[in-house]
């Protein structure tokens, strides 16, 4: 019995679940970079469209797992932190297109909104999920200590960083070049104080030896 109810668990959608967004996301970034003609470009879109898609379907497979199985003091790690990481990097892959590509007409449209879309998602998962961090070790007073899956929200936030900066660029859109100068100072910030977390862990460890 308990061996079923672990293994139930083990297959719930959660924050890792995003990181089948990021890899195919990473993949049109990168193609971009070395465009090899016009076919590239449309698997570029393609690509990039399936992995708009994959983020949607993932998304509301989270969303329905939390509201239906609700969410203890244990549950929101920093993992969940991928979900604003995967949608940053959609964001960063269309803006990448739009800049590479000089398509004009309704795919540039779409892709515009898209693009508005994602960022004005991902920024709002910002606070949510600061709130649920302070829910978690605040609230219920969870340990605050370090552990591997803080490295989770460091990459989003560098992600964030990027993905408005080149959002700004490729869609004429003020607003997000600012905030991703903004964000990039709260990266660096997180990045200084998880690798101090590792050290002051890595010192009590001896000690303790």
């Amino acid at each position: 019995m308990l061996v079923t109810v672990a293994r139930a668990r083990s297959v719930r959608p959660d924050g890792s679940w995003f990181l089948l967004v990021v890899g195919p996301q990473s993949v049109v970034v990168a193609s971009t970079a070395l465009r090899a003609g016009a076919t590239t470009a449309v698997a570029e879109v393609c690509c990039w469209a399936a992995g708009v898609l994959a983020y949607v379907s993932i998304t509301t497979l989270v969303w329905t797992r939390l509201r239906r199985h609700g969410v203890a003091p244990a549950d929101p790690t920093p993992v969940y932190w991928i979900a604003m990481g995967a949608g940053a990097i959609s964001v960063l892959a269309g803006a990448d297109v739009l800049l590479s590509t000089p398509w004009d007409g309704p795919v540039r449209a779409v892709t515009v909104v898209v693009l508005t879309v994602l960022a004005g998602w991902a920024t709002a998962l910002i606070p949510v999920l600061l709130a649920a961090g302070a829910w978690r070790h605040v609230r219920h007073r969870v340990p605050l200590r370090y552990e591997p899956s803080w490295w989770s929200a460091v990459f989003p936030i560098g992600m964030y960083a990027v993905a408005t900066d080149r959002a700004g660029r490729a869609t004429g859109a003020g607003p997000w070049d600012g905030a991703g100068h903004a964000v990039a100072w709260a990266a660096l910030g997180a990045r200084v104080l998880v690798g101090a977390a590792v050290l002051v862990e890595r010192s009590d460890r001896r000690v303790a030896e």
